[in-house]
């Protein structure tokens, strides 16, 4: 009776290793995708800073802006952040971050 007992604890206790290195497992691979889902939004949000700064001084009403005057004014404010956005792109695909 005893040696039967002592061996369902030796499983018991075997079950139960196994049982939290598979929690470790899946708990480090829920912290992988967090990982992957937070650096997509670090990537989105690093391109959309410097648009919403443009968009946020182009939004407001100054009355001296030399380039509302002129007549590609807005063709060349939409190639500036179409040059912005391509640059943080191609720096951070060299970077390895896309």
């Amino acid at each position: 009776m005893v040696g039967t007992v002592e061996r369902v604890l030796q499983d018991l206790l075997v079950d139960r290793d196994i049982l939290s290195e598979s929690l470790n497992l899946y708990m480090s691979m829920v912290g992988h995708r967090t990982n992957k889902v937070m650096n997509r939004l670090t990537v989105v949000s690093v391109v959309f800073l410097p648009l919403t700064f443009l968009c946020g001084v182009y939004g407001m009403n100054f009355e001296v802006l030399p380039e509302l005057k002129w007549q590609y004014g807005y063709f060349v404010f939409w190639l500036v952040v179409a040059a912005i956005v391509i640059s943080l792109l191609a720096f951070m695909r060299t970077k390895k971050l896309l």
